[in-house]
């Protein structure tokens, strides 16, 4: 492991030293709440402050902390202030002293940096008129006495590299400049390359819901990568850690049963949430909301429907009517609406103003006449002929003549009625209605 010639104390000795002697003379200045800014970043409290970071990222290749996309930047413009000479701070300025930790942080980075991360925070272009970068690849290089540091050796073992054979062999682009890809091949075969490790923040508690069980699979197959915690948490990897019990439960909800749910308990959430790197009463909370919802919804689903529930009404109120109640347009609709083997006739395709066809199970139409004074139903000849009631026949071959359709025109659409034998039956009361029905059925 690389090593810095200095303590982490030490850093902070001086960078403490430094901010506070720069806040207490330019107090009244306009950028005196950014130093103040700084200097909360990079001591505040030691353990895990963005000098902490930096300390630790140069020497191990691990950054943990806050973004360093953030973090950087700060950092390295601590030594890019210039102090004016009337203020009298030159003789006390320390900040060269910690230049190998700049330049140590500054080569293991263009090694191996961070994915979308900037080192400075913005383009290269400052570098490109100088020795160090490099036009062809767009990269800056490594001088040798940066890798020297970073590697531990001196600059002769370094350059010493350059008369080794295969990939132990380290040659210079130009003069003790060397390409950053170059330097992590050679590292990777002499033994020595430490990848850099950013190990983010954990959210304990992520700023969202899991408002279904698809988002909550979606949940469970990304998060890992979606948290980079230094390792991708693969599905699998959430399926071993639960207690044996629950793993086949798990695979069949991962699975998309919507039905296997009581693989998840107390246990399982704390397992889980060890694994996934959340809070357990946060994942517990979740889940079991989402759970809890599903089963009621299922308990839900089981009532009866709107329209079975208005049909169990209807019956229950038509079951109300007595026989002798009269008849009337809205008592023999919700006697017809209420029985279970009619429907409504197909060819019934909207409401008229005179009558109404429903259709038996067994095939049979039966219509209802209606008008403000009187009720009738038009039934089948076979049906009608028996029933004790006041009634009148149509025969079919009245059908047409003298040009007269000779019966009520809105027949006409009903074809297994429009030109049969049917019988007219005036319903004076709800118990005839009902007398008719029991011979349909």
């Amino acid at each position: 492991m690389a090593k810095l010639p200095f303590t982490k104390d030490f850093a902070f000795e001086i960078v403490e030293d430094y901010l506070l002697y720069t806040m207490d003379i330019i107090w009244c200045v306009t950028n005196y709440d950014h130093l103040k800014r700084t200097k909360e970043l990079l001591l505040g409290h030691r353990d895990g402050s963005l000098l902490d970071s930096v300390f630790t990222y140069a020497e191990t290749g691990i950054w943990n902390g806050s973004s360093p996309d953030e973090a950087f930047p700060i950092f390295l413009d601590l030594f890019e202030m210039q102090m004016p000479d009337y203020l009298g701070y030159g003789n006390h300025d320390r900040r060269e002293e910690l230049a190998p930790l700049i330049d140590m942080m500054t080569t293991r980075f263009y090694i191996d940096p961070f994915e979308g991360i900037s080192l400075w925070g913005y383009d290269l272009e400052d570098f490109q008129t100088t020795d160090f970068y490099d036009p062809e690849n767009e990269y800056l290089l490594i001088s040798r006495k940066s890798l020297a540091l970073l590697e531990g050796k001196t600059e002769e073992t370094i350059r010493a590299a350059m008369y080794k054979d295969g990939d132990l062999r380290l040659k210079p682009v130009r003069r003790d400049l060397y390409s950053p890809v170059d330097i992590k091949r050679w590292q990777i075969a002499t033994g020595s390359f430490q990848p850099s490790l950013y190990l983010r923040e954990v959210e304990l508690e992520p700023e969202f819901s899991l408002t279904s069980f698809d988002s909550l699979r979606g949940w469970l197959r990304s998060y890992g990568e979606e948290q980079q915690t230094g390792k991708t948490v693969k599905i699998h990897e959430v399926k071993r850690i639960l207690p044996g019990s629950a793993q086949a439960g798990f695979e069949e909800f991962m699975n998309c049963s919507d039905e296997a749910t009581s693989w998840f308990d107390l246990e399982a959430a704390e397992a889980m949430a060890e694994c996934l790197q959340v809070s357990p009463r946060w994942l517990a909370e979740n889940v079991f909301r989402l759970f809890d919802s599903h089963s009621r919804k299922q308990q839900i689903e089981s009532l009866p429907s709107n329209e079975s529930f208005k049909a169990r009404l209807e019956k229950q109120k038509a079951g109300d009517i007595a026989d002798e109640v009269p008849a009337t347009h809205e008592n023999i609709e919700c006697l017809l609406d209420a029985c279970q083997w009619l429907q409504l006739h197909p060819l019934q395709r909207k409401a008229t103003a005179k009558i109404s066809g429903y259709l038996s199970e067994s095939g049979t139409t039966l219509l209802h006449e209606f008008n403000l004074r009187k009720q009738y139903v038009w039934v089948p000849k076979n049906d009608g002929e028996h029933l004790p009631l006041s009634k009148r026949f149509y025969p079919s071959s009245d059908v047409g003549v003298d040009g007269r359709y000779g019966r009520n025109s809105g027949i006409k659409k009903f074809d297994t009625l429009a030109y049969a034998d049917l019988y007219r039956i005036q319903i004076e009361s709800c118990g005839d209605l009902r007398m008719v029905l029991e011979q349909l059925k």
